[in-house]
């Protein structure tokens, strides 16, 4: 189950005749989603959109946000597989074997492994973003932006690469 709500509330508009204040309206919004493999969230974001011209606009917002996993992340029976010759090379592993003292002609496979982990929770994130618009004044309709945004994520849900380092595969 979900729901979104989102309102602009303006605060100073064209008719207030407030000198560099072309218009201000403040945003809002707000989404719940309840899941039933983890429960529920509810995540706002805020914003300001400033115009001191007709022409120019600048704007901010903060928000938090989530990302669910998906059912096969959190269900998925265990599997293991390695590529059948002459499959894909493993190269982190055939470099450590040369090193080793093995001759060239030992070829070690990728291995595959996957296991799913049903107490994921979702991804989180916090996010910034300012901004500036132009609207063109010589071509209707045209316009120019720059953006600025940050955000910080927690949580991830990530898989460990075929080309991650041995010493990383060898203590799990």
């Amino acid at each position: 189950m979900s729901a979104y709500a989102e309102t602009v509330v303006p605060l100073v508009n064209p008719e207030s005749n407030i000198p560099l204040f072309y218009s201000l309206e403040a945003n809002a919004s707000v989404r719940f989603e309840d899941y039933s493999d983890f429960g529920e969230t509810t995540k706002p974001k805020f914003g300001l959109n400033y115009k001191p011209t007709s022409w120019a606009m600048v704007r901010g917002s903060v928000n938090r946000g989530f990302s669910a996993p998906q059912l096969d992340v959190l269900y998925q029976p265990a599997s293991f597989s390695v590529s059948s010759p002459p499959g894909v090379r493993d190269d982190v592993r055939n470099d450590h074997f040369l090193s080793a003292g093995q001759t060239a002609d030992v070829q070690v496979l990728a291995r595959t492994y996957s296991l799913a982990n049903s107490a994921l929770a979702p991804e989180d994130s916090e996010g910034v973003s300012v901004g500036v618009a132009v609207d063109i004044p010589f071509v209707r309709g045209l316009s120019s932006t720059v953006d600025y945004w940050e955000i910080e994520q927690k949580n991830l849900i990530q898989s460990q690469g075929r080309d991650a380092s041995l010493d990383e595969q060898l203590l799990r």
